[in-house]
């Protein structure tokens, strides 16, 4: 059975994985049919495969050699090993004390401080071109760090590619699909219930919890499941299009789970009409 933790000096290597306590996710590596790179990343543990983040999106492995490890300073690192080469890394901090890596039930890969339990990188602060339940949108107003969703750069390609879901923080703040520096979708301010575009959002309080966050620290947006909703997960696409995948009932019912898209359920929307929420 496959553990959904490891710590320094062990690693994950190709055909090796890592899965959350619940079984909904697995850490791995992975290549898409057309392709010869390989890449790390997470996906829900369903058929088909549903690809919800990309360690190293931007400097795929050539061959199978890679392995996830924790370096002698703390920092989660992935390697080629036939070189030597550090492929992609957490650079989070520099610590002397043992850190360990964790899959989260939510999809969250953590890397933390054994000794203090502190959190020192998580992937929910770094997402590609998936937003997970629990996820934000907005930028933390400290340190500078924004939360940004990106389209693949195709369908089989995770490089980042032209299509950014993320936060205008201007004005009166809300969440954009930028196409270069062009707006191509806005939700609307928010009116302290839902975005002023998207008035269905009133209609999955049952499902979701919606959290607005404007502080002199932090200016942000994100959901979180309730107890008993379906699993979710929102995708940017490669040609600027949003869609929700979920888990249908009559499929996590008989075991059989199934990651789907439905635009009328969910209330996704596709963002290719520029004055949609009208003005």
């Amino acid at each position: 059975m496959a553990l959904d933790y490891f710590r320094q000096h062990q690693n994950i290597t190709y055909g090796q994985k890592l899965e959350s306590a619940d079984g909904t996710f697995e850490l791995g590596f992975f290549t898409n049919a057309a392709s010869t790179k390989h890449y790390l990343g997470l996906w829900f543990k369903v058929s088909p495969q549903a690809i919800v983040w990309v360690a190293n999106h931007d400097s795929p492995l050539m061959n199978t050699s890679g392995a996830l490890a924790i370096s002698d300073n703390g920092n989660l690192i992935l390697l080629d090993n036939s070189n030597g080469t550090v492929v992609w890394s957490s650079n989070s901090t520099y610590t002397t004390n043992p850190t360990s890596v964790q899959l989260l039930d939510s999809g969250n890969l953590v890397l933390r401080d054994l000794e203090t339990n502190g959190v020192l990188w998580q992937s929910f602060d770094w997402p590609t071109n998936t937003y997970l339940p629990g996820m934000k949108f907005g930028k933390d107003l400290k340190t500078g760090h924004e939360w940004v969703v990106s389209s693949w750069l195709t369908s089989d390609d995770p490089a980042n590619g032209r299509y950014h879901y993320k936060m205008d923080i201007f004005g009166s703040p809300e969440v954009v699909i930028w196409d270069g520096t062009q707006k191509r979708y806005r939700t609307g301010p928010w009116n302290g219930l839902r975005f002023s575009g998207i008035p269905e959002m009133t209609t999955f309080q049952d499902l979701f919890s919606f959290n607005f966050t404007n502080s002199p620290d932090e200016i942000s947006y994100g959901y979180s499941n309730k107890p008993s909703s379906l699993l979710s997960r929102l995708t940017l696409n490669e040609t600027g299009t949003v869609q929700r995948g979920y888990m249908s009932p009559e499929y996590a019912m008989s075991g059989k789970m199934s990651v789907k898209s439905d635009v009328y359920s969910f209330g996704s929307y596709f963002a290719g009409d520029p004055e949609w929420p009208k003005k």
